[in-house]
């Protein structure tokens, strides 16, 4: 999970570190800029890369690797397509379509700079998650969460010295998350060239490749949009919030959705190491053995989920102090919104709701963090 979940946490450093610089400018652009990322990077590379992990499980439990290689080369395909069709175009004209729904022009064009310097550490990003995704597949998950505890607090010290100490603002922090995204690839090669059995490594031959690829494609992207539609409603929100043109309330409540993405991408890596197993069980035909684990890893996961909420409450004021203390019309609305979000916290770590798409404890929580935010806003 924390491997996972380390991208997040190196994403909210960057919140809390241009806190310290008073600067709601800032703030806010990177709070779009941020939310932009994941609805048209993050919530599509991570939709496209649960269905490979799954479809790639079941192949490598049952042994068929044959099979395996051909999915690698597809997924590889399917990759390369989304990131370069979708979602790098999105990237490059980020300033044009925020302008066009109605966001303040000054945030849009620090925005679409941000968006920019974030090629690079994009490109890496793909090829490190569609390394981590394979090597998951094949049981592979421990050594990546031991390198990012070496990883993150690489990248939060960057960031520091990049933001605090050397005063480069937004791009201190895209220069921090690309040398975090180069560890995670070069740690993806190293466990897919020498941990991985011989059978799956390589790419399979042309005519196999393109024999069966548009199926592979059209299901990937069929089950992108499934799971996709979730982020999307994750994140809709900060539309609402980003059109007053209150810089104040956009850098509190993309603040706070930076403390509220990182619970839900930890749930969201339960549920991938979670039907990872099940699908490798599954394909070794141990039916019982899967039902037990599922059993065990959902009460884990609500255990953990009510001490998140209860570690939030205690801490929600130091919170505001560090994420959001710029202004005090800031720091009391990021405290506001974390006080109603803990209640809600233990959904985002159940693996049982993670496993669904658009659940409907989700719309509901959706539904209310639009109604507290416009309270918010006309108070």
């Amino acid at each position: 999970a924390f491997s996972i979940a380390g991208t997040n946490i190196v994403s909210a450093s960057g919140f809390a570190y241009l806190n310290t610089l008073g600067k709601p400018l800032i703030q806010a652009s990177f709070g779009i800029c941020s939310s932009y990322f994941m609805v048209f990077f993050m919530a599509i590379m991570i939709s496209n890369m649960d269905k490979l992990g799954i479809t790639l499980a079941q192949a490598y439990g049952k042994k068929d690797y044959s099979r395996c290689r051909i999915i690698i080369t597809q997924g590889a395909i399917t990759t390369l397509l989304m990131f370069g069709l979708v979602s790098l175009p999105l990237m490059l004209n980020e300033e044009n379509l925020l302008l066009l729904i109605g966001l303040p022009a000054e945030n849009c064009r620090i925005a679409q700079q941000m968006a920019n310097s974030l090629v690079p550490a994009m490109i890496v990003q793909c090829g490190a998650e569609f390394l981590k995704t394979v090597c998951f597949s094949q049981g592979h998950e421990s050594i990546f969460g031991r390198v990012n505890f070496f990883n993150v607090p690489l990248s939060l010290l960057l960031s520091y010295v990049f933001i605090i100490r050397w005063d480069m603002e937004i791009q201190g922090w895209v220069y921090s998350k690309l040398v975090f995204e180069l560890v995670n690839l070069c740690t993806g090669l190293y466990v897919f060239l020498c941990w991985s059995i011989p059978e799956v490594k390589g790419f399979v031959s042309l005519q196999e490749t393109f024999s069966g690829l548009g199926h592979f494609v059209l299901d990937s992207v069929k089950f992108t949009l499934g799971t996709y539609s979730e982020f999307f409603g994750f994140e809709i929100t900060s539309y609402f919030v980003a059109v007053t043109g209150n810089n104040d309330s956009i850098a509190a409540y993309t603040s706070f959705i930076s403390v509220n993405t990182l619970l839900f991408i930890v749930g969201l890596s339960f549920a991938t190491i979670c039907r990872t197993r099940l699908n490798l069980l599954m394909g070794m035909h141990l039916p019982n053995t899967a039902r037990n684990f599922f059993f065990f890893f959902v009460t884990c996961a609500a255990i953990v989920g009510l001490v998140v909420s209860v570690a939030l409450f205690s801490t929600r004021t130091i919170l505001a102090e560090f994420f959001a203390n710029s202004t005090e019309r800031m720091k009391n609305d990021f405290f506001g919104l974390l006080s109603v979000y803990v209640f809600a916290a233990p959904s985002e770590l159940s693996v049982a709701t993670s496993m669904m798409g658009m659940k409907t404890l989700g719309r509901i929580i959706d539904v209310l963090k639009i109604a507290f935010i416009f309270y918010v806003l006309l108070n």
